[in-house]
């Protein structure tokens, strides 16, 4: 008796281990990267670095643009700084303006939604880097 119930506990779990990875390869799983939406997409075409000494201001080439871009993604209502290393915003609108505020101090960007421009401040230590730039998205 014992070995019947031994013998059909292995059929059951044979089966749902089975089933588990049928499951897995006919339903593909959730990946955070299908929601992800860029939200902003930024040229800038000036960059000033601050410190408590110098202010020094730089129009950028073509490269540096490109180095220097603007992403903030949308993930499922939740906005990451793509181009700052991925960490995380809060959004908030007001009037003409969508402001993107880092929690943890790392800066902000304000788009204006009239003229398709935007500021972005990084803040690293007591130093500041901003870049003014056109949005393309």
């Amino acid at each position: 008796m014992i070995e019947i119930l031994i013998m059909k506990s292995k059929y059951i779990l044979n089966r749902n281990l089975f089933l588990l990875i049928l499951m897995m390869l006919v339903y593909p799983t959730y990946s955070y990267s299908q929601d992800k939406k860029i939200e902003v997409l930024g040229t800038p075409f000036v960059k000033v670095e601050s410190n408590s000494n110098t202010t020094t201001r730089y129009e950028l080439t073509k490269k540096q643009n490109k180095e220097y871009q603007l992403i903030i993604t949308d993930v499922g209502g939740r906005f990451y700084w793509e181009s700052r290393g991925g960490k995380e915003l809060l959004k908030s609108n007001s009037g003409i303006y969508s402001n993107y505020v880092s929690p943890v101090g790392a800066g902000y960007i304000k788009v204006s939604t009239m003229d398709n421009t935007y500021i972005e401040h990084i803040h690293q230590g007591l130093n500041t880097l901003t870049y003014w730039g056109i949005v393309q998205k």
